[in-house]
């Protein structure tokens, strides 16, 4: 599918003028109690049909996020050559799922 420039343009001011009517109208009506009432509810609704799903997915990956925090803080103090001796194992399974590029 090749799309020529003036396609393309189209595209991406259409993209623009929905995003921008779409946000305008979220404006006029976020402050409306009626709007906060059926906001609340609808949150609620989902908050509670998928709260399974939610601590499934957090169960599947967490090892992985573990691994990745423990990254993120030796980072942040500034500690990574120590981190890279200590922890090779997980240094190298960062690296394997993409996390971190050398």
């Amino acid at each position: 599918m090749d799309l020529s420039e003036f396609e393309i343009k189209k595209a991406l001011d259409q993209y623009k003028a929905r995003k921008e009517y779409r946000k305008d109208a979220y404006l006029k009506v976020k402050d409306d109690p009626e709007f906060q009432k059926r906001n609340r509810a609808n949150s609620n609704k989902h908050y509670h049909a998928n709260k399974e799903a939610k601590k499934e997915y957090y169960e599947a990956r967490k090892e992985i996020i573990s691994l990745k925090n423990r990254y993120k803080y030796h980072e942040k103090t500034g500690k990574l050559d120590i981190y890279m001796l200590k922890y090779k194992s997980q240094y190298d399974k960062l690296i394997s799922i993409g996390f971190i590029v050398e």
